[in-house]
């Protein structure tokens, strides 16, 4: 995938839901919604007032958590992908 964004968007690919728990029990649709995903393409940063712009904090691979309504979902190439700003971040797995 060649995607290149602007500013201080990322593209997230989100992990897939679970449907059953260790012990077999199957869950709701909502019930196994994971709100993490990878990080596939970042943006070049923020374009601050002065003139200068800020560094994005993440990068490619790092595995992120956001919010339930976070972002836009678009496809490319048959996969599926959440487009978001960094700030809709909550945080970084690991």
């Amino acid at each position: 995938m060649r995607l290149k964004l602007f500013g201080e968007r990322i593209a997230v690919k989100q992990h897939d839901e679970e449907t059953t728990t260790a012990s077999g029990l199957i869950l709701a649709i909502d019930a196994g919604k994971k709100f993490q995903g990878d990080v596939v393409a970042v943006g070049s940063g923020k374009f601050m007032d002065s003139g200068v712009i800020r560094p994005m904090s993440l990068s490619v691979g790092d595995v992120v958590l956001f919010g339930e309504y976070s972002g836009q979902k678009f496809k490319l190439d048959g996969d599926e992908y959440i487009l978001m700003n960094e700030p809709d971040v909550i945080g970084i797995v690991g």
